[in-house]
């Protein structure tokens, strides 16, 4: 499975850097992928590891990923970054701190290997769905995305836990056991720890049943798109502004779903069903001289000119 999803994505020669956590999954996967570059030499390997400094471990985890990736002569690279939540979630903050820490330490079009797995995919629907994220949310997580100028991709998303832990136990892997993942305050710890093992008791299915409907609400999401590319001439002006004037010469549901792409589009995230009632409501709903400013998460959307902008921060 692992050598078939990366053939299909590493026709010629690019650089195939593996995010290296030291955790089972990444782990397991280093060992898949020292396997395929003793095949196809032709590419160029690397193995990333982020130190966060957010565990007194930190420092160990580091030295061992570093050694286990000397084991299986993968070059290696270890990257500090500090993080400052400032009253964001310290969970999204490490992995946008992480995502941009490895984009930027790889070639052009490098292909990143990242080891979420069905039961991470699980976890992700649920979390969107207690945010109550329509399909677009639900859709979860792509096997495949672009990121900066590289490409992320998620070679073992149709695979278990179950599956990746029996792998390294059958080859004898060790693994960095971060303990931060028994700490239940977390949404994802929560999901993976508390409701997920009673849902599979109950219905064992129900991973593979979560994982389907997450590909489902994908496959609708591309449909969606398709069906709106029609509109996006009309709508969105050259400079990704969206025209006010022209989407609301449309039916409701098309403005509806043609602003929440245009949002996804210019910050790779989906509103939720509120802030995308309250961006109607203050901004494209507002005066026609009117330039209310809105925030949305890190986001500012302002109307100006018959369009709202997004922006960091707006300038007054």
């Amino acid at each position: 499975m692992f050598e078939k999803t990366l053939n299909l994505h590493a026709t010629s020669p690019r650089q195939i850097v593996l995010a290296f956590s030291g955790g089972v999954d990444s782990r397991v996967m280093l060992d898949l992928l020292a396997q395929y570059r003793d095949k196809h030499p032709e590419h160029r390997y690397l193995a990333i590891h982020i130190h966060h400094g957010l565990s007194s471990n930190a420092d160990t985890w580091l030295a061992q990923c570093e050694g286990w990736a000397k084991a299986v002569a993968i070059p290696f690279k270890g990257i500090r970054v500090s993080l400052d939540s400032q009253g964001e979630s310290l969970e999204k903050v490490a992995r946008e701190a992480r995502y941009n820490a490895i984009v930027n330490n790889v070639e052009p079009a490098a292909l990143i290997l990242a080891a979420q797995h069905a039961d991470d995919q699980a976890e992700t629907f649920l979390l969107a769905l207690k945010r109550g994220s329509g399909p677009a949310g639900l859709a979860s997580m792509p096997a495949l995305r672009e990121m900066g100028h590289a490409q992320l991709l998620r070679p073992l998303l149709s695979a278990s836990r179950e599956q990746i832990e029996r792998y390294a136990s059958d080859k004898g892997l060790s693994w960095v056991e971060d303990e931060s993942n028994r700490d239940n305050r977390f949404d994802r710890n929560f999901i993976r720890n508390e409701w997920l093992p009673s849902a599979k008791a109950r219905w064992p299915g129900v991973t593979k049943a979560i994982n389907r409907t997450a590909q489902l609400c994908a496959e609708q999401e591309a449909l969606i798109d398709v069906l709106l590319c029609q509109f996006d001439k009309d709508v969105v002006n050259p400079n990704k502004s969206v025209s006010i004037e022209r989407l609301k010469q449309l039916e409701m549901p098309i403005q509806t779903a043609l602003v929440r792409r245009w949002f996804k589009s210019q910050t790779s995230s989906v509103p939720s069903l509120a802030q995308l009632q309250e961006l109607f409501n203050a901004v494209i709903d507002s005066a026609v001289d009117a330039n209310p400013k809105l925030k949305i998460g890190d986001w500012w959307v302002h109307r100006m000119m018959m369009r709202f902008l997004s922006s960091n921060p707006p300038t007054m």
